[in-house]
């Protein structure tokens, strides 16, 4: 070796490697002490997280109406049928399968597993980093352990996928350390072993099959290798190409489920390729950023305009690539440490940064969870300097460990020093710890995350989208109809927006009467939709609902069947599809969807109203009264239930029950025109017109342009005025 590689080296390691971590010289009881305090971080800031529901965005899609968590037939799949469940991920919903057959659908248990998962990832990360002899490695964990960036994947049940990866893929890259060590990290008491190999080999699939995002693991040894040598060993990296061949094979199987059924298709073609580079340019300096300053945080971040016109957006990959080649042009004078450690960065974020699309860029650029892996690396390289900064300064040892320690006599540092150093860590990790554990209570539920999104990015349309629905769901349709608007206003072409906002004006039309033009408008926005992006199956689904509503059966049932190929998993498709047999006079084809639809979702109010309907229709009362009493339980706003209800027991003749649950749902909603309507017709049945007079009036006053009222006016006016006989 010549005199210059000499000094190159002894500087790279001097000033990227100094000394061993203390935890990794520690007796066996100070390991188990520190990785305990590792955990008991993690558990406080993340206390909220258990009280938090099962309700977040993809949480009841992942857990809550997954029918394959609930039968034996559904692990297998899992595992075997890509394309049965949204994203494949099979190791991920056998968690929640294992879970859902523990304690049911109590989300304490879920948030819990959560939990734990990201203390195993600390503790993994603090023995990984004191195998590769990185000082400041116990800091590292402990930050990357409370750091509200993490918050979104932690707390959030459906981010499973993101915690149960790193745990794997962690543990994946120490055991083939073990086997093949870099240099200068060698343990004479853990010699290699092909077992090691084997495990690694093992941990990385059970990692991809957890989330393909560590798919760049493999090279992320490569730049661990050349770090500690300067070199890339290539027997080493022929020994990693299997990681590479399952890696490039189950990515390929994830990419074209999520094209197929996660609504992949949507957002093609949005950006052209010197867009997404600038896309790309500017993420990363965002995730960067939230790694050193984590505030505000948010869900949905504001989106960026992007213009390749514009010559200072260049400035943010130009500046990238600038820190690469400066970090490169410096290696032999601080080391390659840090530009190891950038890159690890960049290449883990490289499937998110834009170049490969992903449905939730349509929502926003960035967000927390995509950077829970990559942002290790800049934690650690931040606890380097950390410790370097404090070696010199004489806060800490320059050994790393005081010869206290080793049994001798004290050499360390001056007591007060120390206690300095201790305290200031100490306020780091309060800091972050009190950010995260404000974080996770944002995660308490939907409503409660929503309202925070717009609180902080009022201009974000798909906050005010989600926040209608709620609002939808909880019967506040004033509300719901206000921000739905303030979404269109926001995002007019966005295919969500309008089939969502189309939808919603149909449905509460048909409940509470239409406005002059408002099923005209529904239909414009709802055919837009589809015809903008034909692939994506909620707006086809959406459009047949509504051309089922106009009567069109036939061009109703041909969307629905082709939303059906395109997620063949949705459970409202397939009571859509079964109402289009069941008006088609098909009640035995129609029945087998309707089955189906209720296996997936067994408590969704509209279906099992919808199912009861269709049974009615049939003749099956007794089975549509059954179906509607359950829906009753699980409604939050029942008064359309009982309207329902009402219907089929007086079409059965059972007058008085159906008496009953009119009054009960102008009760739950005194401007409900239609139950008045049909108290109305019943008292006309019973030859009673003045009393009919009244029902019908009492709907003309809550709906004015009520067509059935007016017809029923009409018709009382031509009886005699007398009371019915017993």
């Amino acid at each position: 070796m010549s005199s210059n590689e000499t000094n190159q080296e002894a500087s790279s390691t001097a000033t990227a490697t100094p000394a061993r971590d203390p935890g990794d010289r520690a007796p066996h009881r100070s390991i188990w002490v520190a990785a305990g305090a590792l955990v008991l971080m993690t558990l406080v800031a993340y206390l909220p997280a258990l009280s938090a529901k099962i309700d977040g965005y993809d949480d009841m899609m992942y857990i809550g109406d997954n029918v394959t968590l609930r039968t034996l037939d559904g692990l297998r799949l899992m595992w075997f049928a890509p394309g049965s469940l949204p994203q494949y991920y099979p190791l991920t919903f056998t968690t929640f399968w294992i879970e859902y057959h523990l304690w049911g659908l109590q989300p304490a248990g879920f948030h819990f597993v959560n939990i734990v998962l990201h203390a195993m990832s600390a503790v993994l990360l603090w023995r990984l980093l004191a195998r590769l002899k990185v000082p400041g490695g116990w800091l590292a964990a402990a930050v990357f352990a409370v750091h509200p960036v993490g918050a979104e994947s932690v707390a959030w049940v459906a981010e499973r996928k993101n915690v149960l990866s790193l745990a794997l893929a962690l543990a994946s890259m120490i055991y083939y350390l073990r086997f093949a060590p870099p240099e200068g990290c060698a343990d004479d008491a853990d010699p290699p072993s092909p077992w090691y190999y084997a495990l690694a080999l093992v941990l990385f699939a059970a990692a991809l099959a957890s989330k393909t995002a560590v798919a760049p693991m493999p090279a992320v040894l490569l730049v661990i290798y050349w770090w500690k040598s300067g070199r890339i060993p290539w027997f080493d990296a022929g020994l990693l190409l299997p990681f590479f061949g399952v890696a490039l094979g189950l990515g390929l199987i994830t990419m074209w489920v999520e094209r197929q059924h996660l609504e992949g298709s949507w957002v093609v073609g949005v950006y052209g390729p010197l867009e997404r580079l600038l896309i790309a340019g500017r993420a990363l300096w965002f995730y960067a950023g939230k790694v050193f300053w984590p505030y505000p945080l948010m869900f949905f971040y504001p989106q960026w305009t992007i213009d390749a016109h514009a010559p200072s957006q260049y400035l943010y990959p130009l500046a990238a690539v600038g820190v690469i080649i400066g970090l490169w042009l410096a290696r032999n004078r601080i080391g390659r440490g840090p530009l190891a450690a950038v890159l690890i960065f960049a290449g883990m974020l490289a499937p998110v940064l834009g170049f490969v699309t992903v449905s939730f860029t349509r929502l926003a650029f960035v967000a927390d969870h995509f950077q829970y892996h990559a942002a290790i690396a800049l934690i650690a390289l931040a606890a380097v300097g950390w410790a370097l900064v404090a070696r010199w300064a004489g806060i800490l040892p320059a050994s790393g460990v005081s010869a206290g320690a080793e049994g001798g006599q004290d050499a360390g540092p001056p007591l007060a020093r120390r206690a300095l150093a201790a305290g200031a860590v100490a306020i780091l990790l309060a800091v972050l710890g009190a950010l995260t554990f404000h974080q996770a209570q944002i995660h308490h539920d939907i409503e409660t995350l929503a309202l925070d999104i717009l609180k902080k990015n009022p201009q974000s349309w798909s906050g005010w989208l989600n926040l209608a629905g709620i609002r939808n769901k909880q019967g506040r349709y004033a509300e719901a109809e206000q921000y739905y608007n303030e979404a269109m206003r926001l995002n007019p072409n966005e295919t969500l927006v309008l089939s969502e906002s189309g939808s919603f004006m149909l449905n509460i039309g048909s409940r509470t009467g239409f406005r002059p033009g408002q099923a005209e408008e529904a239909f414009a926005r709802l055919k837009k939709a589809v015809t903008m992006t034909p692939n994506f199956p909620q707006a086809r689904t959406a459009y047949g609902f509504a051309l089922l509503q106009a009567g069109k059966v036939d061009e109703a049932f041909t969307h629905l069947a082709r939303s059906l190929e395109l997620r063949p998993y949705d459970a409202k498709t397939m009571y859509g599809i079964g109402l289009c047999l069941s008006e088609s006079g098909r009640g035995e084809e129609a029945r087998s969807f309707f089955d189906r639809a209720l296996a997936i979702m067994p408590n969704e109010p509209d279906i099992l109203q919808g199912v009861g309907i269709a049974l009615a229709k049939q003749g099956r009362f007794d089975e549509a009264v059954e179906r509607l009493q359950l829906s009753l339980k699980r409604d939050r706003v029942p008064e359309h239930g009982h309207y329902l209800l009402g219907g089929v027991l007086a079409a059965q003749g059972k007058v008085d029950q159906a008496i009953e649950h009119y009054n009960e749902a102008i009760r739950l909603r005194p401007t409900f025109a239609e139950p008045w309507v049909q108290l109305g017709e019943i008292a006309l049945a019973q030859g009673d017109a003045d009393r009919a007079m009244n029902y019908f009036q009492e709907a003309l006053r809550v709906q004015p342009d009520s067509r059935a009222a007016q017809d029923g006016m009409q018709r009382a006016l031509g009886l005699p005025s007398r009371k019915p006989r017993n």
